[in-house]
């Protein structure tokens, strides 16, 4: 009865109609409008909750003590946004559990993390895993850790540091054998290796940004059809939820719900296939400045989105949106008149391309002036690149000192990397599926000599960047 007559109250406050709770999946646009506000309600609700706890804990002695909390390992499958929780914790951080082969999730995880704060935490950082998930074996601890690294994460806590009941793996089994020495040392040695060329003061370097609005995610969860389980628990476990999801179009004539995650993954892909790193943003921080963005969009979004993506093209960025222009805001509202006419506006100015397809020719355009303007940031020219590495610059803003991860993240290719303006190449890093123990080096190139790293399968390589010869 509680929550009743919470959900009354938050409708009330909302100025939507006095719908009963959904007690099974609705149809129609009415049936979207109940069932995606009863999951944002789902949401404010644990955001009060959070906020409740925070309130006790203060009112029992303990203000000014930091309050934080972790997101969980789910990618965008989560109940709440990063965004949301910062509201009512200080220090908001995440989980991070996958293995080489999974990567998504953990990729959209740490980017959404890092769009809100300038210290990206892993509350919990796998080292092993629980009996029911998928398997984590030593070489997957040290892919993820330094693969989470170079998407931006700036520091973790290891999760279990030790074995123990009900665990598989960790650095110390149980009995306290020193099994993990192996992994031991790989942790110390990659955190003195880190220290020494200041990676706290670099930030990741990037050329585009994507739009992953909360909306499309709560209709996505509205569609899911297993009763009692938890998508976010299975986007954990490393299952595809979004594959189990219904197909219903609630009369929008197409199923948002499928099309969002489908042109997401495109989108990724695309990006990586030319070099060109990304962040995430969710509409209510603007975009980075000066980066192409691209925004799914379909005949409805959150108002806070379209004035997102439209102030984007009005300051003389690049924008790729589509399938569809947005009339409708996230409550199937009609869109302010003047929104719409900017929407128009920004259009006909050439700055905002609405793409049916990421395959349309408008797109490859703007990848190719995207991909040119990052590439040529860059203290190396790449001559040659394999479209299955991510390539992850990071650098000390103002100064000419880099940091460059490249994560291969399945089959095999050739990477060549000549230093511009007289730059020195120092190769730090190489961690290989298959060998472990000799992860460490000093190779350090001349300058203006090449660098060739040849990939196969899951690998991360770091080299630093600068005009003095290090080592």
């Amino acid at each position: 009865p509680e929550a009743v007559a919470r959900w009354r109250d938050w409708l009330e406050r909302g100025g939507l109609p006095p719908w009963s709770p959904p007690r099974e999946r609705d149809t129609g646009r009415d049936g979207l409008r109940r069932i995606t506000s009863w999951v944002r309600f789902r949401q404010d609700m644990v955001i009060g909750a959070l906020g409740r706890m925070r309130d006790l804990a203060t009112s029992a002695g303990m203000a000014g003590v930091p309050f934080t909390h972790n997101m969980p390992p789910a990618g965008l499958w989560a109940p709440i946004t990063a965004r949301d929780l910062a509201t009512v914790v200080d220090a908001p951080t995440t989980d991070v559990y996958a293995t080489a082969g999974n990567m998504q999730d953990m990729r959209r995880q740490v980017l959404a993390i890092s769009s809100i704060t300038g210290e990206p935490f892993a509350a919990e950082m796998s080292c092993g895993t629980v009996w029911f998930a998928p398997r984590v074996d030593p070489f997957d601890n040290r892919f993820v850790a330094a693969t989470s690294l170079a998407l931006g994460l700036r520091g973790f806590n290891l999760y279990m540091g030790a074995g123990r009941d009900r665990w598989i793996g960790g650095l110390i089994p149980e009995g306290g054998e020193d099994d993990g020495a192996d992994l031991l040392h790989f942790y110390q040695r990659l955190q003195r290796t880190l220290e020494a060329v200041h990676v706290d003061d670099m930030r990741p370097v990037t050329g585009a940004t994507i739009l992953a609005p909360p909306e499309y995610v709560a209709h996505s969860i509205a569609a899911f059809p297993i009763p009692g389980a938890s998508p976010t628990l299975l986007a954990s476990l490393g299952l595809p939820v979004h594959e189990m999801l219904v197909g219903d179009d609630w009369g929008l004539g197409r199923p948002v719900q499928l099309e969002y995650w489908s042109r997401l993954r495109e989108a990724e892909d695309l990006l990586q296939s030319m070099s060109i790193p990304w962040s995430l943003a969710d509409g209510r921080t603007p975009p980075q400045a000066g980066t192409l963005l691209l925004a799914s969009t379909w005949c409805y979004m959150s108002r806070t989105c379209v004035e997102s993506v439209i102030a984007h093209a009005e300051a003389g960025f690049p924008v790729i949106a589509g399938p569809e222009d947005p009339v409708l805001d996230e409550r199937l509202d009609p869109l302010p008149a003047e929104t719409v006419e900017r929407w128009r506006a920004a259009r006909a100015s050439g700055k905002l391309v609405v793409a049916g397809s990421l395959g349309d020719v408008s797109v490859a355009k703007a990848m190719k002036a995207a991909s040119k303007k990052f590439l040529s940031t860059l203290p190396v020219d790449l001559t040659v690149r394999s479209p299955g590495v991510m390539l992850l610059p990071h650098r000390v803003q103002g100064k000419n000192r880099w940091l460059t991860w490249l994560v291969s993240t399945g089959g095999q290719g050739r990477n060549v990397m000549v230093p511009r303006r007289g730059f020195y190449w120092n190769q730090l890093l190489a961690v290989r599926e298959r060998s472990s123990g000799g992860e460490f080096m000093q190779r350090i190139g001349g300058r203006g000599e090449p660098i060739t790293i040849d990939v196969s399968g899951h690998e991360v390589h770091l080299l630093s960047w600068s005009r003095s010869r290090v080592g």
